[in-house]
């Protein structure tokens, strides 16, 4: 199994444990997922290739998209500052606590 299909099986395995509301969120969020670099710090100064898991749709959306760090086999979000960088602010562990986070 390849990792786009790890994360989704990981994601889909998650959508029980939401409530009705949350789990139509994540499901009109969630994408396939894509690698792309991402800042590990606000100023742009460090940035690593990242797993982004939901994006943005133009409809309800949050100020974070959630992220998977394959090195560290762990979601977690990232935000898009004033600034214009994409920045990583970190692991939550499993999907359920980085969505919970947002």
């Amino acid at each position: 199994m390849n990792i786009e299909e790890q994360i989704t099986e990981r994601v889909e395995d998650s959508l029980q444990q939401f409530t009705p509301q949350l789990r139509e969120w994540v499901e009109s969020h969630v994408i396939r997922p894509r690698s792309v670099a991402i800042s590990k710090d606000p100023d742009g100064k460090e940035y690593s290739n990242i797993w982004l898991v939901t994006d943005h749709t133009g409809n309800n959306d949050s100020s974070y998209r959630v992220v998977y760090d394959q090195g560290k086999k762990s979601f977690g979000l990232e935000v898009t500052l004033k600034n214009g960088i994409s920045w990583f602010m970190g692991n939550y562990g499993e999907f359920t606590k980085a969505v919970e986070a947002m």
